[in-house]
């Protein structure tokens, strides 16, 4: 009776778990492609361990734009490497998806 309750929790776990991912999906399919002016307003590392041998680096970046709304996307970590905390500029993105950044000083 335990192995068939056990299961269904999973099976239960696991289905909402891929309606959410492509729910997430769809969206960003369906979202227009922005560009607003915004500034980076903070940098963020996390760390993720699966278990004792394996870890990946997620990396984020916090956008402040003209309306004051604080917009925080995940990006790669070359582009985390190359923007600053207070860099300026216009931030494209799609949904939740980061599309691009061009700094100001870029620009000009």
């Amino acid at each position: 009776m335990f192995e068939i309750m056990f299961g269904l929790i999973f099976v239960f776990i696991f289905r909402s778990f891929i309606f959410v991912f492509i729910k997430g999906i769809k969206q960003n399919k369906n979202a227009p492609l922005l560009h607003v002016d915004a500034e980076i307003v903070d940098k963020e590392k996390v760390r993720h361990s699966s278990n004792n041998t394996s870890s990946h680096t997620r990396y984020y970046l916090s956008f402040k734009v003209r309306s004051g709304d604080i917009i925080r996307l995940s990006v790669s970590s070359d582009v985390f490497n190359y923007l600053f905390v207070g860099d300026t500029g216009v931030l494209e993105f799609k949904g939740t998806q980061f599309v691009g950044f061009g700094k100001k000083d870029d620009q000009e």
